[in-house]
């Protein structure tokens, strides 16, 4: 109580037993605190004004414990752990129940999301209630050890404030961790997967399925640093046991900068020079990279080095290239600068991610923009899985250059007709979130700019998750209550989807 007080001057609390601590409980008697509380939007105060003080006594108390009054620090711990449990860094949304136990004051947490962080205390069976200063049980609460532990039996503690809950019921890929576009935030990248470690555990994090939907580079101040992090993710995860996989697929701007650097997104030996210059449209007179290329260049390299529609300035500047003066020399120079590794990771994106998930409706794709409703799904898909960026059915059919896949705006926004019902499809790229519309799900609410209201963010799903972790903190989805799957179908009808589309084409004023 006193804990709570503190914590939260008395007049945030719902409800509250106070208890003369002065005596432990009596094994008869339990007092019971329940709250729920969201970071950053604590609850009103109760109407009801508190209880006055009172002393719970159905039997005369046990005889006090020895070993310098062991009882009463057990008491002492409960509070800090109160203390701990409702410190203002505690995760985005949690929900804590909390018994005092008699005999010696041992501390059961009611909760499973506490059952690391709080363990049994040494409850005796009998005689005294006095903590057995032989046992082995560690409680902790983060920065504190509220009994002596042998230090050949010390574990590694959360941080302070956090649940770090180790044990993880679903097996390696139940859960699918939906990552949206970075853009060159190295800060928020960082932010956001200690936000997910502290949501899911060090088990649950790495027992999930990450995929990343695009778009690394550009805008952002550290697209060097981000790819940097994103290839010690992988590393780390490859040599741990039981993950869920990582996978990575191409924005547009990635293949825009792959394919200016001379490692397109593709296999080489089917692209000639001549076909990747051919993908310029010849009525486009300025705006692109216009110096000759040895091997070709993709029209969208040219136009991500050879204008300010991609923000190509950032990425010059995070690998210390000089300026992107759209010269040759530039080009040189960040040709130079880029390490061996980012470009091999830059050749080796995926274009889509097509899997089977075990949960409905069986299967996920992942493409950056979304599909083309005019050619069929399945001739998109394979295209996209065989990387074949100079496919008629993946491009634009009015436009060589562009990849509706990664490009496009309005028409990719709807759920493709040929696979309502039959798959859950994500993307980027939007500049915007749409998580409310059953198997289409939009994952890019900062467009490239993340701030409190408009943060990094993914999408975390799973047979029985669906919700959004940002990397600012203050930031929670769903507000209120889960939100539906609709596996049964795209959850809106195509009208409104139609209408969706059309409001949403070009939001975030990011290059179409």
């Amino acid at each position: 109580t006193q804990a709570l007080d503190t914590a939260y001057g008395g007049e945030h609390r719902r409800q509250v037993h106070r208890i003369d601590s002065s005596h432990p409980l009596p094994h008869t008697a339990t007092a019971t605190t329940s709250t729920t509380y969201h970071h950053g939007c604590r609850p009103p105060p109760s109407p009801v004004p508190p209880r006055a003080t009172t002393t719970r006594r159905h039997h005369a108390p046990p005889p006090r414990a020895t070993a310098g009054g062991a009882a009463n620090a057990a008491n002492r711990a409960l509070r800090r752990q109160l203390r701990h449990a409702f410190a203002p860094r505690a995760p985005s949304c949690f929900k804590i129940r909390l018994a005092a136990l008699s005999h010696g004051g041992g501390v059961r947490a009611l909760s499973s999301d506490l059952s690391e962080m709080l363990k049994n205390g040494a409850a005796g069976g009998g005689g005294g209630g006095g903590v057995d200063a032989g046992a082995a049980e560690e409680v902790e609460t983060g920065a504190e050890t509220l009994t002596k532990v042998p230090k050949d039996a010390h574990t590694e503690r959360p941080p302070r404030g956090r649940v770090d809950r180790n044990v993880d019921s679903l097996p390696p890929g139940s859960r699918v961790i939906l990552i949206g576009d970075l853009h060159g935030n190295l800060i928020e990248t960082e932010q956001l997967f200690a936000n997910l470690r502290s949501t899911l555990g060090n088990t649950g994090l790495r027992r999930s399925k990450i995929v990343f939907l695009g778009d690394y580079v550009d805008r952002g101040p550290d697209s060097r640093g981000v790819i940097d992090f994103l290839l010690e993710l992988r590393a780390a995860r490859a040599v741990e046991d039981g993950t869920g996989g990582t996978y990575f697929i191409a924005g547009n701007h990635d293949l825009g900068m792959a394919t200016f650097i001379g490692v397109p997104c593709c296999d080489e030996a089917s692209v000639s020079a001549e076909a990747l210059e051919a993908t310029r449209n010849v009525a486009y007179k300025k705006g692109f990279f216009v110096h000759p290329v040895e091997g070709g260049m993709h029209y969208q390299g040219r136009r991500w080095g050879g204008s300010t529609v991609y923000n190509c300035h950032a990425c010059f500047s995070s690998y210390g290239a000089g300026d992107a003066d759209y010269t040759a020399e530039s080009r040189e120079r960040l040709v130079k600068a880029v390490p061996d590794a980012h470009k091999e990771f830059l050749q080796g994106l995926d274009l889509c991610h097509d899997a089977p998930i075990p949960f409905g409706p069986g299967r996920l794709i992942c493409v950056h923009a979304g599909l083309s409703p005019d050619v069929p799904a399945e001739e998109q898909l394979e295209r996209l899985r065989a990387r074949d960026i100079l496919s008629p059915s993946i491009q634009h059919p009015d436009d060589a250059s562009r990849i509706p896949a990664l490009h496009s705006r309005g028409a990719v926004i709807p759920m493709h007709r040929d696979l309502v019902g039959k798959a859950i499809v994500v993307s980027g790229h939007h500049g915007t979130m749409d998580v409310n519309s059953g198997d289409r799900i939009i994952m890019d609410l900062s467009g490239g700019t993340p701030s409190e209201n408009r943060p990094l963010a993914c999408m975390v799903l799973s047979a029985t998750e669906r919700f959004v972790v940002g990397h600012a903190e203050s930031y929670v989805w769903p507000k209120s209550g889960p939100s539906g799957f609709g596996h049964g179908g795209a959850g809106v009808s195509a009208e409104a989807q139609a209408q969706r589309g059309g409001l949403l084409a070009g939001v975030g004023g990011v290059v179409s």
